[in-house]
């Protein structure tokens, strides 16, 4: 079963802490192969413990072969619609999780997603620094 663990990260680009959270999946070996990372942005209403919530459905996903072992980030965005949030998002906690988790952020294995206010700001990012990624998923 995955386990879902919070932080506080100070953001350089948005001169604050931004509260993220962190899904280390069942099997994570800090010091194995490192595995690729997930974004998931939330939605409007939606904090960094939207990813606790959604660790049930990861972990179907791992289970079942959908979706192959992986770190998931996400963070606090407020109402923003991620607006203010590129440099941080892009670079600033890809790096962050690279650095304290054993997890690749670079762009082959670094991948975005969301839904609703969460998918505008995986496009929103996405589209400004599509290098950074090897796919980007909005949804609704």
């Amino acid at each position: 079963m995955s386990k879902v663990e919070f932080h506080t990260v100070a953001s350089r680009s948005r001169g604050e802490e931004v509260e993220v959270s962190v899904l280390v999946p069942d099997g994570y070996d800090p010091s194995g192969q490192a595995d690729p990372l997930i974004l998931q942005l939330h939605g409007g209403g939606g904090t960094r413990h939207h990813l606790a919530m959604m660790a049930p459905l990861y972990d179907r996903m791992f289970s079942e072969g959908v979706l192959p072992r992986c770190v998931v980030a996400s963070l606090s965005a407020g109402a923003s619609m991620y607006i203010g949030f590129e440099e941080f998002v892009a670079k600033e906690l890809p790096q962050w999780i690279s650095d304290h988790y054993n997890a690749l952020a670079s762009p082959d294995k670094l991948c975005m997603t969301g839904a609703s206010m969460g998918g505008y700001g995986t496009l929103h990012v996405g589209f400004r620094h599509p290098e950074l990624f090897c796919a980007i998923a909005a949804m609704e």
